[in-house]
């Protein structure tokens, strides 16, 4: 403590001030030892005690400074820190005005000069822009002017008019302006003058040395004397001039920063110093006191209130020295509540407020409050654990820390040990209760008493003290012993009595409680309370309040009730004052907000509006003594009298209610969705508040904590907004109404409304009018159509007939050829293989075959796309397979066919659909060899690009006959289109051949053309991009069918000659065929025998195929039998069931060995390749097809309304259009078999309608 004592005067002063009072309290020891030496100190420092050590005053005081605190190093030997108590500041509300360099005072108004000039009334400031910046203000009470300096020149401000007129100009920058004996003075660094109000032009300067700036002595316009402080020392100013009053020497050197004069003398200050002078010339002031805590930057001016002296502690503060105690009476610093940046200036306004100026605005401050601030380095800076009121101090204890707070200042101790409990004993003496000691401040000591048991919780109640530890619950002796009362397996906090009864709470909030039966104690669960944290509890009255962080609870001998707070408040510190309940409650929202909320005991609320809420940074505790509050928190505690904070039952909330800026009460807006705009207060003098409103007395919605809302209001008519401010405490305050009108849009106003039924009347005529016109146009335009399809129908009837007349006659006749050779053989069979009807039969099935092949082909092509099955295919190959699909028509018509096949194409293997493209060719070696009449056909292919992956080939069929017209060259690869040479040939044919291979080739991606062959003939070329292919991968039907040999096969179709065909097919490789047209039997016959392979048809009576592949999937899970569904149905959704019922494969009809073998290769991976749907060249036989009986079946189902028929028939039909090349019918017949399935009679007779008219083609 000897270093604190000998820091600095000023500090030992407090201390001792502080000390004295903490040692006048009862039971004090060193009360009268240290009274005693102040009353010496005081008498020491009298003028005239200290003129006997003249010449040696400075080592004397510091001598005697030592050894006092030798003597008192003992009293203060618990005081480890203490200091001064801040005053709570107020900033003023002027936005962003920079640094303010003077301030004045006109009757209520408040003039400010800052960058520009402000002037301050009733909460409203007016603005004199100017062009430089000001300095000072002074106000001309005779002529109704306020004086002002910017830079070096010298205005005023006319207050009746606000005119602005500039009166001189001094050499440099004018920093004080003062009025003194009706005279304005000017202050720079080098001049002082003055300036004659009634005769502006009449001035008077003197030279003076003012460096760094001039200081003024605060109250010039009711001196008698005026001083100010120069360079030099202390001057008193006369209207001949400035004098030296006192000279720096007599000041240690130090410049004079401030003179007041007091009770007949003066006080004068530098920042090290505080002196007495009596203001006789010569006279040489005297040190009164030294200080070395505060002005260590300087000192810029000072004001006094009565005994008190406002000084600038530039640019940390103000330091309130007590004139007539001759010692710091308190601080004002930025912890204060300054908020104004760097101070710099004081001054006292008529109303006696400090108004501090910063380099960032101004504050306020009443020096005579009682209201006290105290930062958290009084208490060290750790977070309060305990708080409370002792005897008219405060107290703050941390876990090794206590301080002392009143009116003068605090003292901080530290204690002897860890901190679990503090309180007030007997209501006399501080203690606490640390580990297994409970200690007691008596007589300026601590005296301690070993418990002998570690302590969990202490409470003092009127009936004693009482404890819980060790399992167990003890009342406390008067002697500081423990008497066990009860054991307790649970941790328990005791929250006082009630009647008899002492309430304990457990750490999972079960209440239980206590009582003495006169024998022992005995305890009993009460019920539980509520949920979250225990923040505090207090007793009031016969009650005790119960602060859980889900709410606020009330305890009595009757039970527990919850007490109304808002929604969202919950209440974390209690105190008590006799009988009313002092709550601090907070709103843990996004923008924490705390209240403070007093209880009559009554039951009824008030509000309290505590002053400077938010310098205590997250509050922690209110305590009150009766007289006093306090509120601690983590950044200091705010002490204040209870009288002089206000109190609001139901504060009335400002609600502003807007539209477009606009106050909405009473107007009528337009039609539109309108946005309202609700403002209201956040805060009722420091009171935080929300807000419920309402429409038409709708349901109150509650508003958020921003202060606004926008309501998007649609409709029309009149609306009623309600608006009620909702506090902390639960009340609501009073409601604001407000009333608006929105207009009905135009067309429900009266004169629209008539003006809609007029208009309405008037276009229904014109619409009727219109539409009559309408239809008349129409119905001619019908009319037209109608002839126009009329006649496109006819010419369609005339030309289908044409070709069906056409194609019947060129089947028909080599039909009847064969009929009538396949007669001749029966009655006289051929004797040997020379036999020439043999031959014959051979070409005429050849004509028909290829006649229906081009039908088919064009049939399939003509429904969508071309299906392409791609495939590793040898180009030598396929062009040799063309030429010998036609070798017996090469042979017949003796023409030389040579193939042209370059070295490098006879090993290269490309992928492509190996059917089409032999097709291709094939159809255009065979249209050479009927119409060309030539001797010689030359087949082959050039390598035109080849590539690391692809090859670009052109194959070519070139003849040296006839060739072809260039009118025709524009119609050849049109369809049904034969040429002048086919005609006249004679040669059975369908025009179609051609535009097959056009369609073919140019789904392949690539492209067909015609061009001459000279010196005559005609030559075809089909050019495109092949991938290439590794020859090894290329499909080798033979090889695949001859797999088949010797294998069980099933058979399941339902049209007998489908059957019949494909058991010839099977029988024909060497298999073993089973049939059955039925799916019932068919799944009979794969559980009973075991098949290499299945082949289903789609629909069959019984099951169908997907039926019969997916139970036997499901009965025989691991069969190795191959199922393949085949089916006249070619769409991908068919496919992907049959798949999904369990099926290997799917094939679509008309089977080909081709696509059998490509198939099976797919579904036993033997040949890889890139496929996509097949569809090949169709093999044609001897089918007798009877499209006319079924159609009559379906005709006597239909009219018998035979569902399952009809679905049946239907599909059979299915499959001959198909083979017929019938798209139309196919199609009727796929939408009959689902309307019978659905069982749709009315669409059903409506297809039956349209077949009707091919039953008899």
């Amino acid at each position: 403590m000897m270093g604190s004592v000998l820091v600095s005067v000023m500090s030992l002063s407090a201390v001792f001030d502080r000390k004295s009072a903490w040692a006048l309290r009862p039971a004090d020891a060193s009360a009268v030892t240290v009274i005693r030496t102040r009353i010496r100190y005081d008498f020491f420092i009298r003028p005239g005690s200290y003129r006997i050590f003249t010449g040696t005053y400075r080592l004397v005081f510091a001598l005697f400074w030592f050894l006092l605190g030798s003597i008192f190093i003992t009293g203060l030997n618990a005081a480890d820190q203490s200091g001064s108590p801040g005053r709570l500041a107020t900033p003023l509300a002027l936005g962003t005005v920079g640094e303010v360099l003077d301030v004045e005072f006109v009757d209520r108004d408040v003039w400010i000069a800052a960058g520009e000039i402000l002037r301050l009334r009733h909460g409203r400031a007016k603005t004199y822009h100017l062009p430089r910046r000001s300095y000072a203000l002074q106000y001309d009470p005779l002529h109704q002017r306020m004086w002002f300096s910017q830079d070096d020149t010298i205005s005023f401000i006319a207050l009746d008019d606000d005119t602005i007129t500039t009166v001189l100009r001094a050499p440099e920058t004018v920093w004080e302006l003062a009025w003194w004996r009706g005279l304005l003075w000017y202050f720079t660094k080098s001049e002082i003058g003055w300036i004659d109000p009634l005769n502006p032009g009449r001035t008077r300067n003197w030279e003076v040395d003012s460096s760094p700036r001039p200081i003024l002595s605060s109250d010039w316009k009711d001196a008698d004397r005026a001083f100010f402080c120069g360079s030099r020392g202390l001057y008193e100013v006369t209207l001949d001039g400035p004098r030296l009053a006192v000279p720096l020497s007599a000041v240690g050197g130090n410049l004079i920063a401030w003179i007041q004069r007091r009770n007949g003398e003066y006080q004068l200050g530098t920042v090290n110093h505080i002196y007495r002078w009596d203001g006789a010339p010569g006279s040489t002031p005297e040190i009164i006191h030294s200080h070395e805590q505060f002005f260590s930057r300087g000192i810029n001016n000072a004001v006094s209130f009565g005994p008190l002296l406002a000084i600038t502690d530039f640019p940390d503060g103000v330091v309130l020295w007590d004139m007539d105690r001759q010692a710091v009476h308190g601080i004002i610093d930025s912890g204060s509540g300054l908020r104004i940046g760097g101070v710099h200036k004081v001054a006292r306004s008529v109303d006696d407020t400090l108004y501090i100026l910063g380099t960032e605005g101004v504050a306020t401050v009443d020096p005579m409050a009682t209201a006290r601030f105290f930062p958290s380095t009084a208490w060290g800076g750790d977070p309060p654990r305990f708080s409370f009121f002792h005897r008219g101090n405060a107290f703050v204890f941390t876990e090794r820390t206590w301080s002392r707070m009143d009116d003068l200042g605090y003292v901080k101790r530290n204690l002897p040990r860890t901190l679990n409990w503090a309180g007030v004993v007997d209501g006399a003496h501080i203690a606490y209760q640390g580990t297994n000691f409970l200690e007691r401040w008596v007589n300026g000591s601590w005296d301690s008493r070993n418990l002998g048991t570690a302590l969990l919780d202490v409470v003092w109640t009127d009936r004693g003290g009482f404890a819980f530890g060790a399992d167990r619950i003890f009342a406390i002796t008067d002697s500081l012993e423990l008497r066990q009362l009860d054991s307790f397996p649970q941790s328990v906090r005791l929250i006082g009595f009630i009647g008899d009864n002492l309430y304990g709470l457990t750490g999972s909030n079960r209440l239980y409680r206590f009582w003495d039966n006169g024998r022992d104690w005995q305890k009993e669960f009460v019920r539980e309370t509520a949920p979250g944290s225990l923040h505090d509890f207090a007793r009031v009255g016969d009650s005790i309040y119960l602060a859980f962080s889900s709410g606020l609870m009330r305890l009595t001998d009757g039970g527990i009730e919850p007490v109304t707070l808002a929604p969202g408040w919950t209440v974390h510190s209690l105190a008590v004052s006799d009988t009313d309940l002092f709550a601090l409650a907070r709103d843990e929202s996004d923008r924490p907000r705390s209240a403070l909320i007093l209880w009559r005991s009554d039951g009824r609320s008030t509000l309290l509006t505590p002053p400077h809420l938010d310098l205590i940074g997250h509050p922690l505790h209110v305590r009150t003594d009766g007289h006093r509050i306090g509120l601690f928190g983590t950044d200091g505690v705010v002490l204040e009298e209870l009288r002089a904070i206000g109190r609001m039952t139901t504060p009335t909330a400002e609600v502003s209610v807007t539209h477009q800026d606009e106050r909405v009460e009473g107007k009528r807006l337009p039609n539109a969705v309108q946005q309202i705009r609700i403002e209201r207060s956040t805060t009722v003098n420091g009171i935080p508040l929300d807000a419920e409103y309402r429409v038409n007395e709708g349901t109150w919605q509650a508003m958020d904590a921003s202060g606004s809302a926008t309501l998007q209001i649609g409709g029309h008519g009149e609306y009623r907004l309600e608006i009620r401010p909702l506090f902390p405490n639960g009340a609501r305050g009073e409601i604001t109404r407000t009333s608006f009108t929105i207009e009905p849009p135009w067309f429900l106003r009266t004169t629209a409304l008539v003006g809609f039924a007029t208009g309405t009347g008037l276009l229904f005529c014109l619409v009727y009018y219109l539409r009559h016109l309408s239809l008349a146009r129409k119905n001619r335009w019908l009319s037209a159509e109608v002839k126009k399809a009329t006649r496109d129908l006819q010419d369609a009837i005339a030309a289908r007939t044409n070709f069906l007349a056409g194609i019947s006659h060129d089947i028909r006749n080599p039909l009847n050829g064969l009929l009538l050779v396949s007669e001749s053989l029966t009655h006289e069979p051929p004797t040997d293989n020379l036999d020439p009807r043999l031959e014959e039969l051979r070409e005429l099935g050849m004509a028909v075959d290829r006649m229906l092949g081009e039908v088919l082909d064009f049939a399939s092509i003509d429904q969508s796309s071309i299906p392409l099955t791609f495939g590793p295919v040898g180009v030598a190959e396929v062009i040799r397979t063309a030429v010998h699909q036609n070798q017996w028509a090469i042979d017949r018509h003796l023409i030389n066919v040579t193939t042209k096949i370059p070295e490098e194409l006879r090993v290269l293997t490309i992928q492509t659909d190996r059917s089409w493209l032999i097709q291709v060719l094939s159809n255009l070696v065979i249209n050479a060899i009927d119409y060309s009449q030539t001797e010689r056909i030359e087949v082959g292919a050039t390598l035109l690009e080849d590539g690391d992956a692809s090859a670009v080939l052109e194959f070519f069929v070139k003849d040296w006959g006839n060739g072809i017209n260039e009118a025709e060259k524009k119609l050849i690869f049109e369809r049904f289109y034969r040429g002048e040479a086919g005609i006249e040939s004679g040669r059975h044919g369908t025009g179609l051949g051609l535009a097959i291979c056009r369609d073919v080739i140019h789904a392949m991606g690539g492209e067909i053309r015609l061009e001459d062959n000279h010196p005559g003939g005609a030559c075809f070329y089909i050019t495109n991009r092949f991938n290439k292919m590794d020859a090894s991968l290329e499909l080798d039907r033979e090889k695949i069918l001859e797999t088949l040999r010797g294998k069980s096969i099933l058979v399941v179709e339902d049209l007998d000659y489908n059957r019949n065909a494909m058991i010839r097919f099977f029988s024909r490789w060497g298999c073993e065929v089973d049939s059955t047209g039925n799916g019932s039997t068919a799944l009979e016959m794969l559980k009973r025998k075991s098949y290499f392979l299945a082949m289903l048809d789609w629909d069959l009576p019984g099951l169908s195929g997907p039926q019969v592949a997916r139970r036997f999937r499901q009965q025989h899970p691991d069969s190795p039998t191959l199922l393949i569904a085949l089916t006249a149905y070619t769409d991908a959704g068919k496919k992907q069931e049959s798949l999904r019922s369990g099926m290997n494969g799917y094939l679509a009809k008309p089977m080909t060995a081709q696509r059998l073998a490509f198939t099976l290769a797919t579904i036993q991976s033997d040949w890889k390749r890139n496929a996509g749907k097949s569809f090949d060249q169709v093999d044609t036989g001897n089918v007798n097809l009877s499209i006319h009986e079924h159609i009559l079946t379906l005709l006597r189902q239909g009219r018998e309304n035979d569902l399952e028929g009809l679905k049946r028939t239907a599909h059979r039909l299915t499959t001959l259009a198909l083979i017929s090349g019938n798209a139309e019918m196919q199609r009727i017949c796929r939408d009959l078999q689902e309307y019978a399935q659905n069982g749709q009679m009315l669409e059903v007779q409506m297809s039956l309608l349209v077949l009707h008219k091919w039953k008899s083609d």
